[in-house]
């Protein structure tokens, strides 16, 4: 037997639309006040409904007379169809998904930042601070990667794991915790693009620079998410065929350049491969690459959580997420420990510009080839 809850009853548009049942044999007389399905129909505002009852846990076959507690047949009601579910899309690509991931890690924190962990711990220092944050990652978005191919659903981020599989206390701190890392984040990086814009474009005030770089960002992120991916993935590509650019020109001087003087490792022999920080000796080495490892971590700021977040709105997540994680992973190694090995070629870690400025002027590969004359 088909039983309904018969607390829903007492909401009218429970079911969708008032039962299709009639309180009566056609040509009974109109029950009078005061009778049984005069006051339902006067308390639950629809007519009672027919069918079989449970009173005092005994069925009742219709040879007794129905009582207030009587249970309606589930399939006595009209249910209309449940509105359909209004949620992300999945028209990202795999491509999308990698290039978002990318565009997310590289930027300021590796042309600007690492002239500052340059000057701070030398050369050695800041090419084993990346290798080892580098590692960290791996093992880290190997595991995120998991949860994210096996529950791709909808609002799937970090915090939401952590939530799922260790505890909600751990997923409401991470979930503030992004919240803070964002509010500080885009500002910061708005003021760095401005910055970077006015040392090659002076001239123009870096609060027009902000307001459109501001209304730029908005814009992309309420356009529907195939047009978002595909801005990404242009201006990722701008960022990669620069770094890729850079390398190249640190392998060139590395060999000679033009002139034929070959660097080499010169500045890990002359300036020295390591530095030490408010103490002297081992102590002092300690003490700065902790300092190099911290200074490092913006380059990888929420880096695995630039492939989860795309989870929920890739096509066919269970085997793009995976196989985007891969080619992120290795690729974002060699880009990275690539680039910092570059730097300490091309650039001394006393530069004066790496510490003393706060535009352009102090980025590792601005200060390097100024240093050797190839920059005006």
């Amino acid at each position: 037997m088909n039983l309904v809850d018969s607390t829903n009853l007492l909401n009218p548009t429970a079911f969708g639309k008032p039962p299709i049942v009639s309180t009566k044999p056609s040509g009974s007389p109109t029950t009078s006040s005061g009778s049984p399905t005069s006051d339902y129909e006067r308390i639950h505002h629809f007519p009672k409904p027919q069918g079989p009852c449970i009173e005092s846990g005994k069925h009742n076959n219709g040879n007794e007379k129905d009582v207030d507690r009587t249970m309606p047949r589930a399939d006595s009601f009209a249910v209309e169809e449940p509105l359909p579910l209004q949620s992300t899309k999945r028209d990202l690509k795999a491509r999308h998904a990698l290039f978002i991931a990318w565009g997310g890690t590289v930027g300021t924190g590796l042309f600007i930042t690492t002239g500052k962990t340059l000057a701070t711990g030398g050369p050695a220092f800041l090419v084993g601070s990346y290798v080892f944050i580098s590692i960290l990652v791996y093992f880290i978005l190997t595991g995120v990667i998991e949860m994210a191919t096996f529950l791709p659903v909808l609002g799937g981020s970090m915090s939401r794991y952590g939530s799922l599989f260790v505890s909600k206390s751990l997923g409401f701190a991470m979930g503030w915790l992004y919240v803070y890392s964002f509010a500080i984040l885009v500002p910061f990086e708005l003021t760095a693009c401005a910055i970077l814009i006015d040392y090659w474009q002076p001239g123009v005030n870096s609060a027009a620079w902000i307001t459109i770089l501001l209304v730029l960002l908005i814009v992309l992120n309420v356009l529907p998410v195939r047009f978002y991916g595909e801005a990404e993935f242009i201006f990722t590509g701008v960022k990669l065929a620069t770094i890729i650019g850079l390398l190249i020109l640190s392998f060139i001087l590395f060999w000679g350049g033009p002139d034929r003087n070959r660097l080499g490792f010169h500045y890990w022999k002359d300036q020295g491969a390591a530095n030490t920080l408010i103490l002297e000796g081992d102590a002092g080495r300690l003490v700065v690459a902790i300092a190099t490892v911290i200074s490092s971590l913006l380059p990888f700021t929420l880096t695995p959580e630039m492939v989860v977040g795309t989870a929920t709105e890739i096509r066919e997540p269970m085997k793009s997420v995976p196989r985007v994680a891969k080619h992120f992973t290795w690729r974002l190694v060699v880009l990275f420990v690539g680039s910092v090995i570059g730097i300490s070629v091309i650039c001394p870690s006393n530069a004066s510009t790496l510490t003393s400025g706060s535009d352009a002027a102090s980025s590792p590969w601005v200060a390097g080839t100024a240093k050797l004359g190839y920059l005006a």
